[in-house]
């Protein structure tokens, strides 16, 4: 059985790669005072090397804690989403009425 779990993209609490991409640009933004396009791709190589497997465990770790809150809370949001929404039927109130010559 499969459970298909609705994620934001980009977002990220669910995608790691937003989390790293986050870190270079921080890098990159606090270092890169001359706005020189050499030193900012200088900056990002360096940055991408010095990411090492104890980063990307840490915020996949955090991505699936994330998942896990969000699918302890999924069914209780669908539940309000539900509540929220207005169904809309094809006859309107306006077809029910009769109109008599009297009126």
């Amino acid at each position: 059985m499969f459970v298909v779990l609705r994620l934001p993209p980009y977002h990220p609490d669910f995608n790691p790669i937003e989390n790293i991409w986050a870190q270079i640009k921080g890098h990159v933004s606090s270092q890169n005072v001359a706005m020189n396009l050499t030193k900012v791709k200088e900056l990002v190589e360096n940055k991408v090397n010095s990411i090492g497997p104890e980063d990307w465990k840490k915020v996949v770790q955090h991505a699936k804690k994330c998942e896990a809150e969000f699918m302890r809370w999924e069914h209780k949001i669908d539940g309000w989403i539900e509540k929220l929404l207005i169904h809309v039927s094809h006859s309107s109130d306006s077809d029910d009425m009769q109109i008599s010559d009297s009126d």
